[in-house]
C-alpha cells in the first residue's frame, strides 16, 4: 500500500504542469526587469521565481472569474483573483513568489485599468485577465503607472 500511494504521488506529479521553472530571480533582478522599462515596482519580497511561459498561456486560457461589475467586481478584483490563482498553481517546494505583478494602468484613451505582468523565461508579457489576451511588453500601449508584485 506504501508503495502504490508513492507510485500514484509520482505520476501525479510527473502529469501536472508545472507553472514555474527552476530560474530563482533576486528582488534587485526583478526591479531591474520593470524599471528598464521605467514601471514603478511595489515589492515585499527578497526572492522570486521566473514563470514558465507555456504554463502561464495553458492557465489564462483557463482562467474563469465572475462577470464583470463596474463597482463591485471591476478589473482589479479580477487581476488580483488571477495572481492568486497562478500563485496557488505553483507544485514546487521552493519559498518564493511567482514572477507576476498587478498592473495599474492608463489606457491611450485615458482611462485606467488593471493588467497583469509576468516575467516568464520568455520575457516580460502583459495579460489582459478578462479576455484572457497575452502580448509582449514590447506591443504593450498602455501607460504603466505601477506593478504591485
Amino acid at each position: 500500500m506504501k508503495y502504490f500511494l508513492l507510485i500514484l504521488l509520482l505520476l501525479i506529479t510527473a502529469c501536472s504542469e508545472r507553472v514555474v521553472n527552476e530560474r530563482l530571480i533576486s528582488k534587485e533582478e526583478v526591479l531591474k526587469y520593470f524599471k528598464v522599462n521605467h514601471i514603478s515596482v511595489d515589492s515585499a519580497d527578497r526572492v522570486y521565481i521566473e514563470v514558465n511561459y507555456e504554463a502561464l498561456v495553458n492557465f489564462t486560457n483557463t482562467f474563469r472569474t465572475k462577470e464583470y461589475n463596474k463597482e463591485s467586481w471591476d478589473c482589479e478584483n479580477i487581476a488580483w483573483k488571477f495572481k492568486i490563482e497562478l500563485s496557488e498553481k505553483r507544485l514546487d517546494k521552493v519559498e518564493a513568489e511567482l514572477a507576476v505583478a498587478v498592473l495599474s494602468v492608463q489606457k491611450p484613451d485615458g482611462s485606467y485599468h488593471a493588467n497583469i505582468g509576468a516575467l516568464t523565461d520568455k520575457g516580460i508579457f502583459i495579460i489582459e485577465p478578462q479576455s484572457r489576451v497575452i502580448i509582449p511588453l514590447s506591443e504593450n500601449k498602455n501607460i504603466i503607472l505601477k506593478a504591485s508584485l
